[in-house]
């Protein structure tokens, strides 16, 4: 059952990799403007919710099927999940620093840097609902 939310959140930090590099790619190569910018922001978070509800749904799925068995070996998947968030981080903000430095990125630094820490609240979302889900199941926390 461990392995459920490690793989929860590596399919999500990958997805969310993956749309937030569709958000800034046009931005590095100088494709938009202040419009279209902002259609891509759009379709940016409705990908994201588009990600995050089936992973949620199986999250759920997979608490109410555990029957109020305890786990017991959770530090090795709290460590994955820890370490997929910390590279998730570092992989976001490679991205955002590649816009950044592009020609275009200076003309959209500001909404760059917005969506950089929108960008790590989101890849930390699923990590820490999983981390803080295995903790609470291995009886650890109450």
């Amino acid at each position: 059952m461990e392995l459920v939310f490690v793989g929860a959140t590596f399919v999500f930090i990958v997805g969310f990799l993956v749309v937030f590099s569709k958000l800034m790619n046009p931005v590095t190569r100088g494709e938009v403007g202040r419009e279209d910018f902002k259609k891509l922001q759009t379709k940016f978070f409705i990908q994201v919710a588009i990600l995050e509800a089936p992973i949620i749904i199986a999250i759920v799925f997979v608490l109410f099927n555990a029957d109020g068995q305890a786990l017991s070996g959770v530090t090795l998947p709290i460590i994955l999940i820890v370490t997929m968030a910390l590279i998730g981080m570092v992989i976001t903000f490679m991205i955002a620093r590649g816009a950044w430095e592009s020609e275009n990125g200076r003309a959209f630094k500001q909404p760059i840097q917005t969506f950089l820490y929108i960008g790590f609240s989101l890849v930390n979302a699923i990590p820490i609902i999983c981390a803080v889900l295995l903790l609470s199941l291995s009886g650890n926390i109450s």
